[in-house]
């Protein structure tokens, strides 16, 4: 970390430069990604795949939800972490 040392101004800017190129990098993907989607629409449009483009649509309107795993312990209560359970937890 030697631009932390270095208090000149080339040394100050260089975190910005870094931090521009990596929002440009993410700004980049994130417009690649919307524009597969919308030709994954165009193509379910296209070719009268009328279930898959609604259900595309309606995923890209309600945005990114999580998803929580719920199961039940032997006790019959409910638990959201799978994973701390997993050991204990018997199938059927």
């Amino acid at each position: 970390m030697y631009w932390v040392r270095d208090s000149s101004r080339s040394s100050v800017d260089n975190p910005n430069i870094v931090r521009r190129e990596v929002s440009k990098q993410f700004r980049n993907k994130k417009k690649a990604y919307l524009n597969a989607k919308i030709e994954e629409h165009e193509t379910n449009s296209m070719i009268k795949n009328i279930r898959d483009l609604y259900r595309g649509m309606n995923d890209s309107k309600k945005g990114y939800q999580l998803i929580t795993n719920i199961v039940k312990d032997e006790n019959g209560d409910l638990v959201a972490d799978t994973y701390s359970t997993a050991v204990e937890y018997t199938w059927g």
